[in-house]
């Protein structure tokens, strides 16, 4: 939470190189919530928001560029903003660019015009996960639609909002869509939701029990696999000069895991 809180304050000091660093080091930060409350209990706007309102053009620009969303919020920000009214209006016409994309972007997935989204999505990713004045996203209207194949598509690029495509009533209420399309398009999306629950744990370091500590250093040192637990540890330690080993056995196979460098 005290990421969020420094990003929104750098944008509010006008510190735009800190929001840009901020931003590149932690992607997520971008569109978390802009209305969460602060420490003094009041609403914050989003780094966007603050953009416009402090008139830092470039900074609206930057974060636009990189899928910032709350383009009609920020609008109404720059309006009452501190900025020349030149910059204000370059900066509002910017937003409404961008919301104007949005809408058109949204109108080809309502429309189903599969190959006009993804035409659209490969041009500007950013339009990807856009949900704009209670509009459904892309992966909402296809999942309606019945089509499975752009579900697919959406989900593969990174498309979120599975819970809300399950969860959306209205989603479901197409009587076009039957039978094993529909089956199929809800496993794609319970598959989505249930991974966007689990951590990737790819880059963590396996935690390995004591038998397999002991296994791989009776390996190493090539000694007997069939030696107890405790005889291949006192060996072990002998063999890589260890003497005055840990008093516990789990202790023991930890500081020749390190010494042998096996961690």
């Amino acid at each position: 939470m005290m990421h969020l809180f420094n990003l929104i304050d750098a944008a509010k000091n006008g510190n735009a190189e800190e929001v840009k660093s901020k931003v590149e080091s932690c992607p997520a930060l971008l569109n978390i919530n802009c209305r969460i409350a602060g420490n003094d209990g009041k609403q914050q706007w989003s780094a966007l928001i603050q953009a416009a309102y402090q008139g830092e053009e470039d900074l609206v620009k930057w974060l636009l560029e990189r899928g910032a969303t709350g383009a009609a919020d920020a609008n109404n920000a720059a309006s009452t903003g501190k900025a020349a009214a030149d910059v204000t209006e370059r900066i509002k016409e910017l937003l409404r660019k961008t919301e104007e994309h949005q809408h058109e972007f949204l109108d080809s997935a309502k429309l189903g015009r599969a190959e006009e989204v993804r035409s659209k999505v490969r041009s500007c990713p950013q339009l990807l996960n856009c949900r704009i004045g209670g509009r459904w996203s892309a992966l909402m209207q296809a999942a309606y639609q019945g089509n499975e194949d752009l579900v697919e598509w959406l989900l593969e690029r990174g498309a979120t909002g599975a819970a809300d495509a399950l969860d959306t009533r209205g989603v479901w209420e197409n009587t076009s869509v039957v039978g094993d399309r529909k089956t199929k398009i809800k496993a794609l999306l319970s598959d989505a939701r249930l991974l966007a629950k689990i951590p990737d744990v790819s880059d963590a370091p396996v935690q390995l029990t004591l038998p397999q500590k002991v296994a791989k250093i009776k390996e190493a040192l090539g000694l007997d696999a069939s030696l107890a637990m405790g005889v291949a540890l006192k060996e072990a330690n002998v063999a890589v000069g260890i003497e005055q080993p840990e008093k516990t056995l789990p202790e023991q196979a930890e500081a020749l895991m390190r010494k042998m460098d096996l961690s």
